[in-house]
């Protein structure tokens, strides 16, 4: 596991690596940005109108009280301040998935083509090249990632819980995009199969590593074609040894 870190770490110099390395995270901060932006008014808006009638049913005497003005929420800016976290929280999701689903469509071929004609050129394709596959994955697993986000925000209220949610989910997401991608072209059901069955645990406890990168800004930005390395030198080195073994227990 950790050569196939450090193999997936030298091959992001790669000329063509290089090349679509921080596309994906471009990409997909670029459309969640413009959508963030396009937002930020009507949610704005929204808050305010939201608030108002809130504070319509307050009594007068609460605010005496409190020593508070009615137009608090204004004065304070806490409309501005409230739109951007809200913006955030969502946008969040989404710019984690659509990362995937850009290296899933786009760049997994590139990664998976020179990591096999490298380091693994005896490795014959008995998969399904259709790109169609790997959509259709994609965004199943992508789905099920953002209502599970939406799921557990009440549980992110608790102080430091956030990180740990997101690094877990993070590790779901990982795991089902990045094994899929990796084997889907080279290997035959069977064999993906017998992959799973065989290294499920690896498989999971290098997701979660990985996954770290994605809860670190730094990283981020080269985490989602890193991640699809990673993975494509994990899952054809055990795909060899898997093919060994189903070849000599047929041949017996």
């Amino acid at each position: 596991m950790l050569s196939c870190l450090y193999k997936a770490f030298l091959d992001l110099f790669k000329p063509r690596v290089l090349l679509l390395l921080f596309v994906p995270t471009v990409l997909s901060f670029s459309m969640t940005g413009i959508l963030a932006w396009f937002a930020f008014e009507p949610l704005k808006v929204f808050l305010l109108d939201l608030t108002a009638a809130s504070v319509e049913k307050v009594p007068d005497w609460v605010f005496k009280w409190l020593d508070l003005s009615p137009n608090f929420f204004i004065e304070w800016g806490l409309a501005d301040k409230s739109a951007m976290v809200a913006i955030a929280v969502v946008s969040l999701p989404f710019a984690v998935v659509l990362s995937f689903i850009f290296v899933s469509t786009f760049a997994s071929w590139v990664i998976n083509k020179n990591v096999r004609l490298e380091h693994y050129a005896d490795l014959e394709l008995r998969g399904d090249s259709s790109i169609a596959l790997n959509i259709k994955n994609t965004l199943k697993y992508s789905l099920v990632y953002i209502l599970l986000y939406f799921l557990t925000i009440p549980l992110m209220l608790i102080p430091g819980s956030i990180f740990g949610i997101f690094l877990l989910l993070n590790t779901y997401i990982t795991y089902k995009i990045g094994f899929f991608d990796s084997l889907v072209e080279v290997a035959t059901k069977e064999e993906m199969r017998a992959v799973k069955l065989w290294k499920r645990d690896q498989y999971l406890a290098l997701a979660f590593i990985v996954s770290l990168l994605l809860t670190s800004l730094i990283f981020f930005i080269v985490a989602p074609v890193y991640i699809a390395l990673v993975f494509a030198h994990f899952s054809m080195a055990n795909l060899k040894e898997v093919r060994a073994h189903l070849d000599a227990r047929s041949s017996r």
